[in-house]
């Protein structure tokens, strides 16, 4: 078991390149909106992974999002650091859907008044209990369906257009007279995540990609680690896991270099001379792990004027390996 222990020691030191930059916790609404719900999901995690009494709570305190919320923007603006353009740029991981903040399913007999005038789409439905609910957290309904004939059960999903902690709204709609249960919304399988770990003087965020069959569990996943510390400064800790064949962050490898010119490109590239007499073979991947042919003249001369704009990944094989280049197209 200490060899084990050992060998993954020596692997992680061996990819773990720390790196530090000062970057920015602060961003406009377009960037702040596209990690609210991440934030708010871990936040809803931590409530349930260690108990706290906020799981009780349908809405999720700004105090227990807010800082994440910025380590994640500071990741975002840390455009100078190894790594941050795998994370951000390629992969654009983003926490796993679970739990889901946004939906829930009630289920009562048919019977009942407020039942028929949700299936006749009118709310208010005059049972003020639900309506409360409705209006309180500002839901919106989306389907109604009857699948039960004896007894006459049917089951009405609301959308809730906030980001809410919907298993507590669920256990308090429950025990609302003339409902018979509720759910909210479960997400199965698996696949790219963000988990946090949070000290008093900085948040450790760790993006996860994971691929392979996903519906049942990813079987493979690779992680990159950060510190985003106090003052909004990002330190890179390194990455494991699962080696990606299809296509990396390149500023990862230590084998990258510059070998086609110019960059950013429009409509060709050029490899350089020292290179191109040793090559024995080029390839080229999209940002989305794509394979891209490409023609390649005697003078190492690429036509590229047929891809669209947009990061490539280009590897060329001679005979000491392999080395990678990230080249930008206009």
């Amino acid at each position: 078991m200490k060899n084990y222990i050992y060998l993954f020691t020596i692997l992680f030191a061996l990819q773990s390149k720390s790196q530090t930059v000062q970057s920015s916790c602060n961003a406009d609404t377009s960037i702040t909106n596209l990690y609210q719900t991440d934030a708010k999901r871990l936040a809803v995690r931590k409530f349930y992974k260690q108990n706290l009494s906020f799981k009780d709570s349908v809405n999720i305190p700004v105090s227990h999002s807010d800082s994440v919320l910025k380590a994640l923007v500071a990741v975002h603006n840390a455009v100078g650091l190894v790594a941050r353009d795998t994370v951000v740029d390629i992969f654009n991981i983003h926490t796993f859907l679970d739990p889901y903040l946004k939906d829930i399913y009630i289920k009562a007999d048919t019977s009942e008044f407020w039942m028929m005038q949700l299936k006749n789409n009118v709310i208010p439905t005059g049972y003020s209990l639900v309506d409360d609910i409705i209006d309180n957290y500002n839901l919106t309904k989306v389907y109604y369906f009857q699948f039960s004939q004896n007894p006459a059960i049917a089951e009405v999903k609301f959308k809730s257009n906030e980001l809410l902690n919907m298993k507590a709204l669920s256990e308090y709609v429950q025990n609302i007279p003339q409902i018979i249960s509720t759910s909210y919304g479960l997400i199965g399988g698996d696949g790219p995540d963000i988990t946090d770990s949070i000290f008093t003087d900085r948040i450790q965020l760790t993006y996860s990609y994971g691929w392979g069959d996903c519906p049942v569990g990813c079987p493979f996943r690779r992680y990159w680690k950060f510190n985003v510390y106090n003052d909004c400064s990002v330190e890179y800790l390194g990455s494991y896991g699962s080696t990606i064949d299809f296509y990396v962050g390149l500023d990862e490898l230590s084998n990258s270099a510059n070998f086609l010119y110019p960059n950013p490109a429009q409509d060709f590239l050029q490899i350089e001379p020292d290179f191109l007499k040793d090559a024995v073979s080029i390839n080229c991947n999209s940002s989305s792990g794509k394979i891209i042919n490409l023609d390649i003249d005697n003078s190492g001369q690429i036509d590229i004027s047929h891809l669209n704009s947009g990061m490539y990944f280009f590897e060329l094989r001679n005979k000491d390996g392999v080395i990678y280049q990230k080249v930008v197209v206009e």
